[in-house]
């Protein structure tokens, strides 16, 4: 690949970074926004598709993952926004989630078809108000999750005729 960068491909990391500050902005607008407006503190969830932290366990057997492995300048601006919870994939292995200086690290790797196992589903990070609940929606066959069924609303009761 032939980056449109001056120093080539090692400023092409900077010019990622930058894409993210108005998402960045966005987010501490709103999250400030609900907050003020709330009696709740807002609740912050982040993605990214590879590990921001090399404390991370991940397979380091699998060819050039390193190469993308642990980025401070990504882990500072999910720090910076507050996130409560971080969601990344492509370690293949490791704990499922961790605490590492107040933030919740979800490894949600998901892999190909032929990886599944089965009680393999994704991680739930976000339950009823509450991050990273304790007790996960279980599943005995493999990735077909279901999530629980919605209850049913009680009938209404017409007063008068």
């Amino acid at each position: 690949i032939n980056w449109p960068f001056p120093c080539g491909s090692d400023d092409a990391w900077k010019f990622f970074m930058r894409m993210n500050e108005a998402a960045l902005r966005a987010t501490v607008v709103a999250k400030s926004a609900f907050e003020r407006f709330s009696n709740e503190q807002a609740k912050v969830l982040t993605m990214t598709h590879f590990l921001t932290r090399t404390e991370l366990k991940f397979d380091w057997t699998v060819p050039g993952i390193w190469d993308h492995i642990g980025c401070d300048g990504l882990d500072e601006q999910i720090r910076t926004i507050g996130s409560d919870v971080h969601v990344y994939g492509h370690a293949c292995l490791g704990q499922k989630a961790q605490i590492i200086e107040g933030v919740h690290y979800v490894h949600n790797y998901i892999g190909t078809t032929d990886q599944h196992k089965p009680g393999m589903a994704p991680y739930c990070v976000f339950d009823h108000g509450e991050i990273v609940p304790k007790e996960q929606p279980s599943q005995t066959n493999g990735f077909n999750f279901q999530p629980i069924p919605k209850p049913k609303e009680p009938e209404r009761v017409r007063v008068g005729g």
